[in-house]
């Protein structure tokens, strides 16, 4: 008798069978090839909130009031490292407002953003097509939402859901159709590219060899 985990190790198998039939696979898939010609980057927008420090010699507890002290000595000594300012209100200590990492001082209401993109998602909608597909960069993960519902997801070129229905597929390749020329000619502009980046570096070489030795004698 067949187990229930044979039984869907089987299964799997014939799915994965046929979606590389149909080419939906991998990075350079239909699936992949429709998501990065014609979707659109996921953003990921982080900030972080302004800078304030100030310094308060009022509120310092202290065993031995300052005004105690009989001499500069002992008035200094008194006085927190933190506490001790230049007398233009600047502070002296390593890591103060004088220090190269705390720049921000000089505007402590900034908010310090980064956007990077975490993955690219393609919404048919608009093309009359109830269809998503979406790429996460950190999980590596490809899935196709039909009607709402998870019809293919592929983890790490592990294939982990697969339902093959005649109008999502259909789609999928008249949708690769046309993103199918986009990443040819994406393809031959970053071989162009590689090509002019390899020029400029023999280039650049050659001058810096030149500037050490001199022109061929």
């Amino acid at each position: 008798m067949t187990s229930p985990q044979e039984y869907e190790k089987a299964i799997k198998e014939e799915r994965l069978k046929e979606a590389d039939g149909k080419g939906y696979l991998g990075q350079h898939g239909k699936i992949a090839i429709v998501m990065k010609n014609l979707g659109q980057p996921i953003m990921y927008q982080s900030e972080g909130g302004g800078f304030v420090d100030t310094y308060y010699l009022d509120d310092w507890d202290n065993e031995e009031p300052l005004e105690d002290a009989r001499t500069a000595e002992e008035l200094r000594d008194r006085i927190p490292m933190d506490q001790i300012l230049n007398p233009d209100g600047s502070d002296p200590s390593p890591g103060g407002e004088n220090s190269d990492d705390l720049t921000w001082r000089d505007d402590p209401e900034k908010v310090y953003q980064s956007i990077d993109v975490v993955g690219w998602c393609f919404d048919g909608l608009s093309r009359g097509m109830h269809l998503e597909i979406t790429y996460m960069e950190h999980t590596h993960t490809f899935s196709v939402h039909y009607k709402g519902y998870e019809v293919y997801k592929e983890i790490k070129g592990d294939l982990c859901c697969y339902v093959p229905l005649p109008e999502w597929e259909e789609w999928i390749d008249r949708l690769f159709k046309i993103a199918r020329p986009k990443e040819l000619e994406a393809r031959i502009e970053a071989k162009q590219e590689d090509i002019q980046e390899i020029e400029e570096e023999k280039t650049s070489w050659f001058d810096s060899l030149k500037k050490r030795w001199g022109s061929n004698p």
